[in-house]
């Protein structure tokens, strides 16, 4: 099974508040490790170069804000009991309505979050949000609430579901254009938008190609769907550095070889 604790980590990737393959799968690593237990997460987070980090479990919602230098990674996750079909509550907020379980997730670490930044001097640092499905609305939310506060470099969630209604989406896709991107792919859980609701941010979609199937004798237990997209783009992310890595063609090697003197 792929392991996300034996891939190096590049943080200056994130600190150039660019999209990219590998900015996307440090995130989609991290939105997994939301979900995580403090101890599993602090270890990883450590190696990957942050310095310190504040771990959060508040009823189903779990999540982590880790630090390094001018650089800030909020992760969220959210236990699953959202059912097909179920009516979506909202909560009035002030660009429009919200999901109300995801507003709920994010209000009841709000006041440790907004602690941690303010301890950090984050108005000026690099933050970086995430969060797959539920946890990805809580992400959504999150990024919208602190925004005006703690100005949020940019935020990627993965197969989140709604996080609000019309009006809020609007506001939130005309105010975080250009850093914010929701990453989607087939065989990952499609969640139902409620009437009335829209999903947010810049669509970036990911082909996982063909499947395994299941042998009769011996049944294939299929990864996470997490587990799929940090596979995906850690494969994106090794052909782009064997691209870098790669020596120049024959021809400029030629043109070279010309210039050179005598």
């Amino acid at each position: 099974m792929f392991s996300p604790a034996q891939i190096p980590v590049s943080l200056e990737m994130l600190r150039s508040r660019k999209l990219s393959s590998e900015s996307a799968w440090i995130l989609a690593m991290a939105s997994k490790l939301a979900g995580d237990s403090a101890e599993t997460a602090s270890d990883l987070l450590s190696k990957w170069g942050f310095e310190s980090g504040e771990f959060f479990v508040k009823s189903r919602t779990r999540g982590f804000l880790a630090a390094q230098g001018d650089l800030v990674l909020l992760a969220f996750s959210l236990d699953d009991e959202q059912v097909r079909g179920q009516e979506a509550l909202v909560v009035e907020r002030p660009h429009g309505e919200v999901n109300a379980l995801a507003y709920t997730a994010f209000a009841e670490v709000d006041g440790i979050i907004r602690s941690a930044l303010g301890i950090l001097g984050a108005k000026d640092k690099n933050i970086w949000v995430t969060g797959h499905g539920l946890g990805g609305a809580v992400a959504i939310i999150a990024a919208a609430e602190l925004d005006a506060e703690f100005p949020v470099a940019a935020l990627h969630t993965y197969n989140p579901s709604c996080a609000g209604k019309f009006p809020f989406a609007d506001w939130f896709d005309a105010t975080f254009l250009g850093r914010s991107y929701r990453f989607e792919a087939a065989g990952d859980r499609i969640f139902s938008v409620p009437p009335g609701f829209r999903q947010v941010q810049q669509l970036v979609r990911l082909d996982f190609g063909e499947t395994d199937e299941e042998n009769a004798d011996a049944p294939v237990v299929p990864p996470k769907p997490l587990d799929l997209y940090i596979a995906k783009l850690q494969e994106q992310v090794e052909t782009e550095r064997l691209k870098r890595r790669e020596p120049p063609s024959d021809s400029r090697a030629a043109e070279r070889k010309e210039a050179e003197p005598d």
